[in-house]
């Protein structure tokens, strides 16, 4: 059933994207440069330093939710495609 991948893919996406834009904006808020086009290292990051130079412990917490998630996102990624390559051979 090739459905279930594509259908997975879907949803890591949205979900990728929903967190991609999140960890943007909190980028420019605290005066970083933001790539809303392309995904880079560097941006994960001035994240991540964001984190820890963060003093307010709920931000902080809310901050790694979304930096550790979009980690999390990476594997998914990867095994959905193990996943998907699998059904196609």
């Amino acid at each position: 059933m090739l459905i279930y991948p594509i259908i997975y893919f879907v949803i890591c996406g949205i979900i990728g994207i929903i967190l991609w834009i999140k960890m943007l904006n909190i980028l420019e808020k605290k005066g970083k440069k933001a790539n809303n086009s392309l995904v880079t290292f560097r941006q994960y990051i001035d994240f991540y330093k964001i984190i820890k130079i963060e003093q307010n412990l709920t931000d902080r917490k809310k901050f790694q939710g979304i930096f550790y998630g979009q980690l999390l996102l990476i594997i998914a990624y990867f095994i959905g495609m193990f996943f998907l390559l699998s059904t196609l051979t």
